[in-house]
């Protein structure tokens, strides 16, 4: 406690009112950003799966360029386990043909995002990429 002019004690610290109006600001700064940084990592996490696919595909290339087809099995590929996942486990990849099309014409890659991990708020769907090249208008 410091003594003012007129020997009055002066307390030391900050007001219920000046605490409260910085909790305030605080609340007001982290409503307008949390959702921002929710949209951020959701978007990382459809680059992660993006990155999964587009490394799935150079293995299927290389397969096609050793079998003249493409293959389902990604055991095949060189994965290890028989559910290909992306990095952290944001996404699920799998394989199949291209519409009616045979697979050793054409292979689609589809990323679905796990339902119950990081990426279950990602409304967008699934990321696709085929060996055409078309792939699906949710890609970051």
């Amino acid at each position: 406690m410091k003594k003012n002019r007129n020997n009055h004690i002066k307390p030391a610290g900050f007001s219920l009112i000046e605490v409260l109006i910085v909790l305030a600001i605080v609340g007001i700064i982290a409503a307008i950003g949390y959702p921002q940084y929710s949209q951020y990592l959701l978007k990382s996490g459809r680059s992660e799966g993006v990155s999964a696919l587009l490394q799935m595909m150079e293995r299927q290339e290389g397969y096609f360029r050793d079998n003249l087809t493409y293959t389902t099995d990604e055991g095949l590929l060189g994965y290890t386990s028989g559910t290909v996942a992306s990095e952290t486990g944001r996404y699920t990849l799998t394989a199949a043909a291209c519409g009616n099309e045979p697979l050793g014409r054409c292979v689609l890659l589809t990323a679905t995002p796990d339902p119950q991990g990081k990426q279950a708020a990602d409304t967008t769907g699934d990321l696709t990429l085929d060996s055409r090249g078309v792939r699906s208008s949710n890609w970051p």
